[in-house]
């Protein structure tokens, strides 16, 4: 299993919040993630 987490800025705050993107076996996270924000860091467009 794995785990694809995000952060985003605190609105007015120094720091950063955060959250769980997606959830899901191994294989699926890094070959058919359901989430864009998955499939744009596995394949390298952000990050």
């Amino acid at each position: 299993m794995t785990a694809f987490y995000n952060a985003v800025a605190v609105e007015g705050g120094t720091g950063k919040v955060g959250y769980l993107v997606e959830f899901d076996e191994t294989a699926n996270i890094f070959n058919n993630p359901s989430q864009q924000a998955t499939q744009e860091y596995v394949s390298g467009r952000f990050g």
